[in-house]
């Protein structure tokens, strides 16, 4: 997904649409699992990452 290229981001914003997004979104593509991502947030810095995992019924 090319988020070797850098090692680090200075900020979150960019993280998030470099490799966050584009993860999250490849694997709710995948089908079998759903996930959200939410940052947890003090003050005005994100300090967290929340993922909730939903799985997919494959019986339907």
């Amino acid at each position: 997904m090319g988020a070797t290229k850098q090692k680090s981001y200075d900020r979150f914003n960019t993280f998030r649409q470099r490799v966050l997004d584009p993860a999250v979104d490849a694997i709710n593509d995948y089908g079998t699992v759903t996930v959200r991502m939410t940052p947890e947030k003090r003050g005005r810095s994100v300090h967290a990452v929340r993922f909730d995992w939903r799985w997919e019924d494959l019986q339907t």
